[in-house]
């Protein structure tokens, strides 16, 4: 079965986010819905281009948000948050066996932040931008089930919480994880789980790790 990609592709820092090269397609469904369905963007078309930022983090959510896709899609960045004032889950979804990737170009992190809030990415997602993913911002993100992430750094956090899923804790085995800040829990325990070998890379911010009997 071919893979399928949603791949997160970098080309600048987090600050060029708003720089004029780079466009911002913002989801506008709080019922959720499929990636793929134009009108669920604002502006009206499907964001597939690294010069494009996803951005979840403009909605009031009443209930938890679930977006879904099962085609390859490339963007620039996300931006997650709820402006309700009790945030609310957003779930990135893919289907069946098929990883979707999170990508970037050599010697740019891929980022991800989440102003508020839980985003819970799930079933099967690879995160392989080749200097790491920067986790940014206070809120948490949960992988349920992910990839190995083959970039130079596996993981950078920067600020708030990551969370590995007992599905699959080996998103960043053998890679380096560095904190900046921020927390991560690790279900050690859990099938398939290890720190055996693992980098792990305290910056001057800090940061906690916090090892979970890895059944819950």
């Amino acid at each position: 079965m071919a893979n399928r990609l949603l791949a997160l592709a970098i080309i600048g820092g987090w600050g060029a986010l708003s720089a004029g090269a780079q466009t911002t397609s913002t989801w506008i469904n709080a019922a959720g819905g499929d990636w793929n369905t134009a009108a669920n963007w604002s502006p009206v078309s499907v964001p597939n281009s690294s010069t494009i930022i996803a951005d979840f983090s403009t909605l009031a959510l009443s209930a938890d948000l679930v977006v879904s896709t099962a085609v390859d899609r490339t963007v620039g960045g996300f931006l997650f948050g709820d402006t309700d004032g009790t945030p609310n889950t957003i779930q990135i979804s893919s289907s069946g066996n098929n990883y979707r990737k999170l990508n970037g170009p050599p010697g740019v992190e891929g980022r991800v932040h989440v102003a508020n809030g839980t985003v819970l990415f799930s079933n099967r997602f690879e995160f392989s931008a080749s200097s790491g993913t920067r986790k940014t911002g206070p809120g948490t993100i949960v992988f349920s089930y992910v990839g190995v992430a083959p970039g130079t750094n596996g993981l950078i956090l920067e600020d708030g919480i990551v969370e590995y899923g007992v599905n699959n804790p080996a998103l960043f085995n053998t890679r380096p994880i560095v904190f900046e800040g921020g927390t991560l829990r690790y279900p050690f325990g859990a099938s398939g789980s290890s720190l055996g070998g693992q980098v792990l890379t305290v910056n001057p911010a800090g940061g906690t790790l916090i090892l979970t009997n890895g059944t819950a």
